[in-house]
């Protein structure tokens, strides 16, 4: 019988695994790499804070060239505006709106001057879930406007005249129709 000494697949594939372990081996095996004890008493370490911060999105709107992004599941709440021409973010606010809440609808008045945030959460605390954001101020906080009966905001909708309806809900009931009646607009 003649031998070959050729390599066959699977002296490769054997020679390859060994290999791949040897260094694998070599590597756990090296000494590590630490700071001197001199330099190690003179070195500070400053937290930066998180490198990613995770913006979980449930909503969201297009005022003008602006699109108005409302969370879900973070405490506290907020709604972000992604400016899209530039790609950034432009402004936001956030909502002392209860534990794990979720910005379900917007809506914009007819002039896209408010927007209108209603809040669906998931332990009732008794606190507003209808919100009015100045969005020629955006720097100031959205305020609390009122609150329905129902626990939860589920859409909201601007008639032309400014009404803003909002339709809700609570496990156990049909939907109900809720309407606010904004005061005039003040210049």
């Amino acid at each position: 019988m003649t031998h070959s000494r050729s390599l066959s697949r699977r002296r490769l594939i054997r020679t390859g695994g060994a290999l791949g372990l040897t260094t694998a081996a070599g590597t756990l095996l090296a000494p590590q790499a630490g700071a001197a004890p001199e330099a190690a008493a003179t070195t500070k370490v400053t937290d930066l804070g998180p490198g990613l911060v995770q913006f979980s999105l449930m909503s969201g709107l297009v005022v003008g060239d602006t699109v108005y992004i409302g969370s879900r599941n973070l405490t506290p709440s907020s709604v972000v505006g992604f400016h899209l021409p530039s790609r950034k973010v432009v402004s936001s606010t956030d909502l002392d709106a209860g534990p794990e809440p979720s910005i379900q609808a917007l809506a914009a008045d007819p002039t896209g001057r408010y927007l209108y945030i209603g809040v669906l959460v998931k332990s009732d605390q008794g606190k507003p879930n209808l919100y009015r954001w100045d969005l020629r101020t955006p720097d100031k906080p959205a305020v609390p406007i009122g609150r329905t009966e129902d626990r939860d905001i589920r859409d909201l909708a601007v008639a032309p005249d400014g009404t803003v309806f909002a339709v809700g809900g609570v496990p156990d009931k049909p939907p109900v129709l809720w309407q606010y009646d904004p005061p005039p607009l003040v210049p």
